[in-house]
């Protein structure tokens, strides 16, 4: 055999006519051929997961957080990541820069905890004394004018918020007497 060595193996002559990844080529090309095509059930895995179908709990991340609020978090913890390092770079103008969208960043993730909690109880009673204050008003030019039955439903109201802010201070159903409440703040303008 041209190019076999005993103890070595195959050894290619430097002077041959083909370089050597011409030769490899043309090796896997063979190999390749002569290769069986894999099974299904041993076919190469992607490395990326599938993607998600349509309305699965992409929404929610492993510990059930909603991903906007997890997103938020990281983002401000990115922007003081930054806001140090500019700092420590003495590049003040990059460290105030991330310092006002890092502020922004926190009013955000405060209104977001905010929305998700619904109002207080002392914000509920702060609008109730306003839409309280409105109803009034309402009723005063219907009552001047001796149109009282306008004046029916401006008092149903009234009674329907004052009763839903006594249970609401006492024990009852939270979610249902904050919607009670709400609809009726709605309503007059609080």
């Amino acid at each position: 055999m041209k190019g076999w060595k005993s103890g070595r193996g195959l050894v290619r002559d430097p002077d041959g006519p083909q370089s050597p990844s011409v030769t490899s080529s043309m090796a896997a090309r063979a190999r390749a051929k002569m290769r069986k095509p894999t099974p299904p059930s041993r076919a190469p895995r992607h490395r990326h997961p599938p993607p998600r179908p349509f309305g699965s709990s992409a929404a929610n991340d492993s510990r059930g957080r909603k991903s906007g609020e997890d997103s938020v978090n990281r983002n401000i913890d990115t922007l003081e990541r930054k806001m140090r390092e500019c700092a420590a770079a003495q590049d003040f103008v990059g460290a105030v820069k991330y310092q006002k969208q890092l502020e922004e960043a926190k009013k955000e993730r405060d209104l977001q905890e905010a929305r998700s909690r619904g109002p207080s109880p002392d914000d509920l009673r702060r609008r109730s004394a306003v839409a309280t204050k409105n109803i009034k008003d309402k009723m005063k030019p219907f009552i001047q004018s001796k149109k009282f039955q306008k004046c029916i439903p401006l008092r149903e109201d009234l009674v329907r918020l004052q009763n839903a802010i006594e249970m609401l201070e006492g024990d009852g159903d939270g979610d249902a007497i904050r919607r009670r409440i709400a609809s009726i703040l709605e309503k007059h303008g609080a």
